[in-house]
């Protein structure tokens, strides 16, 4: 084998470890709104970082928590698009309405899960925790709980 074939063969080798490598990055959604009006997903590179920044969403779910404790999705968008925020309910070229947006309810504990894949990055994931208060106003609790 070649010099140049054993380069070449290496570099394929390392191009297909990368993803085997686990690694995954992490990005700040910031919630805004109410229960009255729109709420938008806003996506930022940290949480020093407080400008919005363009990820290639290719998951986002927002889950309700029913009043047993599970958690069942009141919307999910599958696909590709490269987006700074999402507004709840709204159509996006590139994400499939997988669950179609149900209305948010006073006094409902929710949390919105993101994935992205923006190459060479590994995916990135982030979770934020909100509920609609019952007199409408938005307010944020920790995803875990």
């Amino acid at each position: 084998m070649t010099t140049r074939m054993r380069a070449i063969s290496l570099v394929i080798a390392l191009l297909l470890a990368l993803p085997q490598a686990g690694c995954s990055r992490t990005f700040v959604i910031e919630v805004n709104g109410d229960g009255r009006g729109q709420v938008t997903f806003s996506f930022q590179g940290s949480e020093e970082d407080v400008g919005r920044v363009f990820l290639n969403i290719v998951e986002f779910v927002v889950q309700e928590q029913t009043p047993d404790g599970r958690w069942v999705a009141a919307r999910e968008l599958q696909g590709s698009q490269r987006l700074n925020s999402i507004d709840y309910g709204a159509k996006y070229d590139g994400l499939k309405e997988v669950s179609p947006a149900k209305p948010l309810s006073r006094g409902g504990r929710y949390r919105a899960l993101a994935s992205e894949l923006s190459w060479p990055s590994p995916k990135g994931h982030s979770a934020v925790a909100f509920s609609i208060q019952t007199d409408g106003s938005l307010g944020l609790s920790d995803v875990g709980e």
